[in-house]
Formats: C-alpha cells, structure tokens, sequence
C-alpha cells in the first residue's frame, strides 16, 4: 500500500494505491476519484474552497523500475 498525504490552499488530499493498482484519491473523508492502472492514471475531481470551485487533477506515475509511484498535482491548471 502506498499513501501520499497533499495539502493544496488548505485542502487536505489523500492518495492511496495498492499492488493490485487501485488507486483512489480522498478529500475531506470522501472519496472524489478511483481508478484502476498499473503504470499511473489521471483523477479528475472539484472541490469547494472558500466558497470557489477549484478543479484538481491528480496524476499518479511510476518513478523507476522498482514501481516508486509519484503524483503530480494540478491546481485550475497550474502545477
């Protein structure tokens, strides 16, 4: 199981991933995204900030031949 804990403008977001490659993407308590991939995957979610929709995207990839994933996070289209 792998987890990445992200904080963005005051947003907790929660990544988590097992050997299975199911990956799912948690804010606030709530699961927002959940795919399924071997090499990585794109999640697509909105969430409320300061009374604003802000849209996220969560790019999940793997790092090395060992299977290190990383993320990369997108916030309104900025890195």
């Amino acid at each position: 199981m792998h987890y990445i804990k992200l904080k963005s403008e005051g947003t907790i977001i929660e990544f988590h991933n097992n050997w299975l490659g199911e990956e799912t993407v948690i804010v606030g308590g709530k699961t927002v995204s959940k795919k399924s991939s071997i090499m990585g995957a794109n999640h697509f979610f909105t969430v409320v900030e300061n009374g604003a929709l802000v849209n996220y995207v969560l790019t999940s990839k793997v790092l090395d031949s060992f299977m290190n994933v990383g993320v990369d996070l997108i916030r309104n289209g900025q890195v």
